[in-house]
């Protein structure tokens, strides 16, 4: 049998070499550990896990497209509560023209009283075009800037609610003006077919006399068509906002989430994996130290030749 010693050598000491290395490799583990509970995070740089911190990223980018888009469709929202506030009043008013031009047609009134009537009529009419003025940051809404009707461009309003091109809601706002609103006045011949037709503008309304406050009422009641027909539309593009919004917020938790699974630390988990990589080095170190220790009895040795 034989019998197999450990020799003394001076020039590589290979146990300390082996504890080294075991301590720095112990020593990265324990920063990355720490690193971990530090951020929250389980990936904090490619390094970590280059697969996953890509898809992380890409998560990430969607994930601020989704908060603009959240934004974009809110900011969409208030310009057309503002646009429909705008016509809303204008209805009102149109409402209050036409009280007034059936009292004008009544002929309990004279002529006088209808010129009085008149002033109001010309005063109301005035505020619909104010109301036409309305605009969202220095935007003009309502004034037929944004009616659809260009046919070299483009000019309705588009709101971009979505992470890709394209994903847009667009819709056009007609011109509620007084010259834009009221009715088509119809000529028949004696079988009922239509043989010419006027548009009768709204701001050309007059109840100065009886006849005139009865051709009112037609033109009004045709401003008020126009006028709920716009306002329903802009109702029917607030809702798909809503809606849009609400999928744009769920789409964004459910990215949360996933990216978390992803990206996000399990504190116990690290704090676990951080004291058991603190008593790893500790372990290390004692090791190293030993290992230098081992050979001191040789300068013993050289001190006896």
């Amino acid at each position: 049998e034989n019998d197999m010693s450990q020799s003394i050598v001076m020039k590589n000491n290979i146990a300390a070499n082996h504890a080294l290395n075991e301590l720095n490799a112990n020593n990265r583990a324990f920063g990355k550990s720490m690193k971990k509970l530090a951020s929250g995070m389980k990936i904090n740089s490619v390094g970590d896990d280059a697969s996953n911190y890509t898809i992380s990223e890409g998560m990430r980018g969607r994930l601020h497209a989704l908060e603009q888009d959240s934004r974009n469709a809110q900011n969409g929202a208030s310009l057309l509560k503002v646009a429909e506030g705008a016509i809303s009043s204008t209805i009102e008013e149109l409402k209050t023209l036409k009280e007034k031009a059936i009292n004008a047609a009544d002929d309990t009134n004279t002529d006088a009283d209808r010129a009085v009537i008149q002033k109001e009529v010309d005063q109301t009419l005035d505020q619909i075009d104010d109301n036409a003025n309305v605009t969202y940051n220095g935007k003009m809404l309502v004034d037929g800037s944004h009616d659809g009707k260009d046919t070299s461009k483009d000019n309705t309003l588009v709101f971009h609610v979505g992470a890709n091109p394209g994903e847009n809601i667009h819709i056009a706002l007609g011109d509620m003006r007084t010259d834009a609103l009221g009715y088509t006045k119809e000529e028949k011949d004696t079988d009922g077919n239509v043989i010419s037709s006027t548009f009768v503008k709204l701001s050309s309304l007059s109840v100065e006399t009886k006849d005139k406050a009865q051709e009112a009422i037609s033109i009004i009641d045709g401003a008020i068509e126009m006028a709920l027909d716009q306002q329903t539309t802009i109702g029917a593009v607030q809702q798909r906002m809503d809606y849009t919004d609400a999928l744009v917020t769920t789409t964004s938790r459910n990215e949360t989430d996933a990216e978390s699974v992803i990206r996000d630390a399990d504190m116990a988990a690290s704090v676990v994996e951080t004291a058991t990589n603190s008593m790893l080095v500790d372990a290390s170190s004692a090791m190293l130290a030993q290992a230098n220790q081992k050979n001191s009895g040789l300068a013993g040795m050289l001190n006896d030749l």
